[in-house]
């Protein structure tokens, strides 16, 4: 009987799979017993689903679809002369220092975005850092421009603080 040896790479290869499998399950086994999800809002996001102004809805021919987690799928195409906006929440945050991230794929100033504007007309575009001076009332809009086709997913995230925050948090302990 000829015995043929194992190439390191392979038997690196198949170590790292049987870990990630033994991961994956460990993780389902855990949900499965203590209902701890790995994988949750992040708590520090001031724009919750729960204070949304809108349903679904379809404004023109733009379609805007909110998933149980807050989410807003946005498809279809801005045919007027004039901007698309919908707004999507009110919030008002006091005095500090915010980041606002649209957690949306390819947005532009000049094709679609996420906005903050003030009761005064001042916007914020999302994916930016910003300080409020005094506590200020502020709504949240998706703008798509005129002419513009879209197929995207907000993922709205606003936190206090200078460091942009994530949509979701993973893990059982979550900062």
């Amino acid at each position: 009987m000829r015995k043929v040896k194992m190439p390191k790479w392979a038997l690196i290869l198949i170590c790292a799979l049987a870990s990630v499998a033994v991961l994956a399950i460990g993780a389902t086994i855990i949900t499965t017993l203590t209902g701890v999800e790995f994988k949750q809002l992040n708590e520090d996001n001031l724009i919750n689903v729960d204070s949304y102004d809108i349903a679904d809805d379809k404004s023109g021919e733009i379609k805007f679809d909110v998933k149980d987690d807050g989410q807003i799928e946005v498809k279809g195409e801005n045919s007027t002369e004039e901007n698309a906006e919908k707004a999507i929440i009110s919030v008002v945050l006091d005095k500090g220092q915010y980041t606002i991230s649209s957690g949306a794929k390819k947005t532009s100033s000049s094709t679609f975005y996420l906005v903050l504007r003030d009761t005064e007309g001042g916007e914020i575009i999302a994916d930016d850092t910003f300080t409020v001076t005094e506590p200020t009332s502020y709504t949240l809009y998706i703008v798509v421009k005129p002419g513009v086709e879209i197929d995207t997913t907000f993922a709205p995230v606003l936190v206090k603080g200078d460091k942009p925050g994530n949509y979701y948090q993973y893990g059982i302990f979550n900062d």
